[in-house]
């Protein structure tokens, strides 16, 4: 009788011991299984951008042949390839480009990603297009905007969730993929320059004319060796208690005409910017304010393609002046019987500064 109750007792203390380690087991188990994505990635090891290959600033000078511009692609490129094809840049496919436009440029005012559906396509379309430009003699050259910017410092941002959906649905880790500049998405979205220099017109994702071009330079490279930590020059800090804006999202800036002192800044005639599909009042066209019989100009290039104002729009610059201001501008559009559009339909005021605006906006944060 006794040795049956040792029994018993064993057999109850192996049960109880068991229950828990099982319990335990399966505790940790729905841990792991449950346990959240992480909420950042690591740095990117021993990898340092090359700005003597990559320039923070890119300068051409003595440019005769067209350039082109678009702002704000936002991940449509699926919208957008028509587009370029009809400008005469592409003869090819999204998957396949094929370069059209000889020794044209062709610059992408940055947002590139982010908002819309394809962003990963738009980044394989543009390193494709770029490398078949090269090899033809014209010239691809996309900018960053402050949605690149914003994934680069954080790339599980609340901004760029539709991004991380997208590599999601692909089967794509966002720290070993884009994010990671081993691979060659990865590497291209760094190497981004943060504005162009072309003969007298200055063009930028947000158009900010608060630095000359060597403070840019300095300013950016300073970005990119504190691993995203010192963003107050692409970010700016426009909710904060010191209110001040980025390089990469300001708006407003050019409110009463306040641009005349950063073109004799930056030494240029024409400043267009993309980011801001508001701007001069006006949504879903590219318009332009012009100061003065010299070509003096603000150009917003930003249609609002990825929020439905727009099929898309391109500028063309196809004619130069002697002191490179662009003397002749036209914009390319689709579902148009005339694909161009003339220069009196981008000016939107003359002699005057540009109308007020709405000064605060989520958008103004990288």
């Amino acid at each position: 009788m006794v040795a049956k109750k040792h029994h018993l007792l064993f057999l109850l203390f192996f049960l109880l011991f068991f229950g828990c380690r099982t319990s335990q087991y399966y505790s940790e188990l729905d841990a792991k299984v449950s346990k959240k994505p992480a909420s950042t990635c690591s740095p990117a090891g021993n990898w340092e951008r090359n700005f003597s290959l990559n320039p923070s600033v890119i300068e051409i000078q003595g440019v005769t042949e067209p350039v082109y511009f678009i702002g704000d692609i936002h991940g449509e490129i699926l919208k957008i390839q028509p587009l370029i094809k009809a400008a005469g840049l592409d003869s090819g496919t999204v998957e396949k480009p094929i370069w059209s436009g000889k020794k044209a440029n062709f610059v992408v005012v940055g947002d590139f990603i982010n908002k819309g559906p394809n962003s990963l396509q738009t980044i394989k379309y543009l390193m494709k297009l770029e490398h078949a430009a090269e090899k033809n003699g014209g010239r691809v050259i996309a900018l960053a905007g402050n949605h690149e910017i914003s994934f680069l410092i954080n790339p599980f941002a609340e901004k760029t969730e539709t991004f991380r959906n997208e590599m999601t649905q692909s089967f794509l880790d966002v720290c070993n993929s884009v994010y990671d500049p081993k691979t060659a998405e990865g590497r291209w979205l760094r190497d981004r320059p943060a504005a162009l220099k072309v003969n007298g017109i200055f063009v930028s994702h947000s158009g900010f004319p608060k630095w000359d071009l060597n403070e840019i330079d300095i300013k950016f490279r300073d970005l990119f060796s504190s691993s995203g930590t010192k963003a107050d020059f692409a970010c700016g800090d426009p909710r904060g208690s010191k209110k001040y804006q980025g390089f990469f999202n300001a708006r407003n800036w050019w409110y009463q005409g306040n641009f005349q002192p950063g073109l004799e800044k930056l030494r240029v005639f024409q400043i267009l910017f993309a980011h801001d599909p508001n701007a001069f009042s006006h949504r879903g066209k590219i318009k332009g304010y012009f100061g003065d019989a010299h070509g003096k100009a603000l150009i917003k290039l930003d249609v609002g393609v990825q929020i439905g104002d727009s099929s898309g729009e391109i500028l063309r610059c196809e004619k130069w002046s002697q002191n490179g201001s662009c003397g002749e501008f036209k914009t390319i559009r689709q579902n148009l019987k005339k694909s161009e559009a003339p220069i009196e339909d981008i000016l939107h005021i003359k002699n005057g500064p540009p109308p007020d605006h709405y000064i605060d906006d989520p958008e103004n944060e990288c």
